[in-house]
């Protein structure tokens, strides 16, 4: 009993740093995990989305809590029991970033859908819950490795362990668009 005490006055003090709407989405993640009967990954990935709808806000209104909001979202990666299978087939299609409109095919490449002549270009993967890019463009080619944090029909969120990267399936793909998630 001592010990939860404790643990939970250090929880408080280490996120004495947090927006209190960060903290409030804490604690309500930590009591519907609780709950035995409710799904712990549903759970989680609602957690993630809530996060991802605080942090577009945060960051539109020039708020820096917004990278506090990334850090946790970044602590909640998919589950290491996810079929990658399924995350390739949700990958599949038209997706939308900050910066670009991207194009992947089954065959595992993708493409940037500026101008296809000179387009960046490369190759995708995903292996567990890791996603790896292989790209080329006028300056040269790269390889990078990503850890899976949210796949759905509409969601693609991964890391790199620092940054945070968002994308949500494009608006020729006719699948429904959060544009407050589009932001930054």
């Amino acid at each position: 009993m001592l010990a939860t005490i404790l643990l939970g006055i250090a929880a408080t003090l280490l996120r004495g740093g947090e927006p209190e709407e960060l903290q409030a989405l804490e604690a309500k993640y930590a009591q519907a995990q609780a709950d035995l009967a409710t799904d712990p990954e549903a759970n989680r990935a609602h957690y993630v989305m809530d996060l991802a709808r605080l942090r577009f806000r945060l960051a539109s209104e020039g708020d820096p809590d917004w990278q506090a909001v990334d850090r946790e979202i970044i602590r909640h990666p998919l589950p290491a029991d996810s079929n990658p299978a399924t995350l390739a087939h949700l990958r599949l299609g038209q997706w939308h970033s900050a910066r670009h409109d991207y194009l992947f095919d089954s065959d595992g490449t993708w493409r940037m859908n500026d101008d296809p002549a000179t387009t960046t270009h490369g190759t995708w993967s995903i292996k567990g819950t890791q996603y790896s890019e292989m790209f080329v463009s006028d300056e040269g080619a790269s390889a990078r490795t990503f850890t899976l944090i949210l796949v759905d029909a509409e969601n693609f969120i991964f890391t790199d362990g620092t940054h945070l990267l968002f994308e949500t399936r494009s608006l020729d793909a006719g699948l429904p668009i959060r544009r407050d998630e589009q932001e930054n």
